[in-house]
């Protein structure tokens, strides 16, 4: 494993999750987003690895949201969130 790999399974790892294997790759190649996206111009904030463990934290996110990751989102209000909670049947 190389050192973005490390630092990528460590995160994991912090959250008891495995990242999409497109995240993962993102992760490793471009690291983080801050920009308009088109067509229709909306502003995209993903974090990079180094910070996704103090965000997740500063927000307390975990306890609300069991099994919720903040990854990003608009830079003001709005999250981008990747969930892995299993749902349960109550069946």
């Amino acid at each position: 494993m190389n050192s973005n790999e490390d630092q990528i399974a460590q995160v994991e790892q912090h959250f008891g999750v495995q990242f999409p294997q497109d995240y993962r790759d993102f992760l490793g190649t471009t690291g983080s987003l801050s920009q308009f996206v088109p067509p229709a111009d909306d502003f995209l904030v993903i974090d990079s690895l180094a910070e996704l463990i103090d965000i997740n934290r500063a927000g307390e996110f975990q306890k609300c949201y069991p099994g919720a990751v903040v990854i990003g989102g608009d830079g003001s209000r709005e999250l981008l969130v990747y969930g892995f909670a299993r749902a349960h049947h109550l069946w």
